[in-house]
């Protein structure tokens, strides 16, 4: 039901912002239309059991897949697919989630980005040494999946004086996220890079000078 609720809400943020500002035209920059990305990713992490109590903190890592539009100067959404396991002197574990992100660009012409997701995620935690398994191990977890950072793109071969738009990125990001998994609670930071490109918006989008405007790509 949950993944319902996300693919209708991509659906819903990805149509209808185009529709209500499809007239709004934007000055060319780096940051524009549709995007693809991924990178890699340090996490620390903190996970606690219903019957065990707290596991203690977690170090490790994993990958991002990113993928989505910016509508405008401000505004942009798309979906996140997450996956990043630890592991401490006695458990290791780990979790994946698919995430409805949303971001914010608070700072007109920066390429500096607040972004939030929601979504749905699964995980579990197991021994280290199996022989130190007993009866009340932690189970697998599944619900809801929350994350909240912040986002910085270098853009190094973007000419703002060709009145580009769009272009490869480097893209450096902290965030913080929480699983509350049922019976396993888990929580953390990741710090990663990502590669990502923007495919920038057409010409038709674009507030620009006529010698720019008319001139076949």
């Amino acid at each position: 039901m949950m993944r319902r609720i996300l693919a209708l809400l991509f659906v819903l943020a990805m149509s209808a912002p185009l529709t209500a500002s499809a007239q709004e035209l934007l000055k060319p920059a780096a940051r524009q239309g549709f995007y693809i990305g991924g990178g890699l990713r340090q996490a620390l992490l903190t996970a606690t059991d219903d019957d065990i109590g707290n596991l203690g903190l977690f170090l490790g890592g994993g990958f991002t897949l990113r993928f989505g539009q910016v509508v405008n100067d401000l505004l942009g959404v798309g979906l996140a697919i997450n996956n990043t396991g630890g592991s401490n002197d006695e458990w290791a574990g780990g979790f994946g989630a698919l995430s409805l992100e949303m971001q914010l660009t608070p700072l007109p012409g920066e390429d500096f980005a607040v972004r939030g997701a929601i979504g749905v995620g699964g995980g579990g935690v197991t021994r280290s040494d199996p022989e130190l398994e007993t009866d009340d191990e932690p189970s697998g977890a599944f619900g809801a999946f929350y994350t909240l950072g912040v986002s910085y793109e270098l853009f190094p071969w973007y000419e703002a004086e060709k009145y580009e738009t769009g272009g490869f990125a480097f893209t450096g990001f902290l965030e913080g996220f929480f699983f509350p998994g049922g019976d396993l609670v888990t929580g953390g930071v990741m710090l990663g890079l990502e590669v990502t490109y923007w495919f920038g918006f057409q010409k038709n989008r674009l507030e620009l000078p006529p010698d720019a405007a008319f001139v076949e790509d």
